[in-house]
């Protein structure tokens, strides 16, 4: 929006400088010639100032896809206790309402943790994301009893 009143301006003041050239008006410099001359230099400022900004975004966007284009949130839970020794791993699936159009950064976070009388010991990581769907996989390990967990996540691109 200010780009464009900046380039509106900016033309205008070309054909008043042209207009006045062409009558002969600024055949002397002037104050109104001073005064149009000092806005045209500050318009062409804001004009460069706004292509530099313009520019750091792209760079800082490279995909031109903005930063966010949206984020969506959800919780999944496990299917069944774990048991036993050793280690053992759920991978629990999480399919978005519609598809991202790039592949999206998911942040994980452990929301409930239901576990027997043992030592606590539990691990959540995203195994793999795509434009569809995250998978996240949580685990546990030694003689650690893994009644129950829901996972939360955050999807954005």
């Amino acid at each position: 929006m200010k780009s464009s009143s900046a380039r509106i301006c900016l033309c205008l003041l070309y054909v008043m400088i042209a207009a006045s050239v062409a009558t002969g008006v600024v055949a002397a410099p002037n104050s109104q010639a001073k005064t149009l001359e000092k806005q045209l230099q500050d318009l062409k400022r804001e004009v460069q100032e706004l292509q530099t900004r313009v520019l750091q975004n792209q760079e800082r966007d490279p995909t031109g896809t903005g930063y966010v284009g949206r984020c969506e949130t959800g919780t999944v839970h496990t299917t069944h206790s774990m048991y036993g020794s050793g280690v053992r791993t759920q991978d629990l699936t999480a399919l978005f309402s519609r598809s991202f159009f790039t592949t999206p950064v998911v942040t994980v976070g452990l929301g409930n943790l239901d576990q027997g009388h043992t030592g606590t010991r539990v691990t959540l990581h995203v195994r793999s994301v795509s434009t569809t769907g995250v998978v996240i996989r949580i685990g546990t390990y030694a003689d650690t009893v893994l009644y129950g967990a829901s996972v939360h996540w955050m999807a954005c691109a």
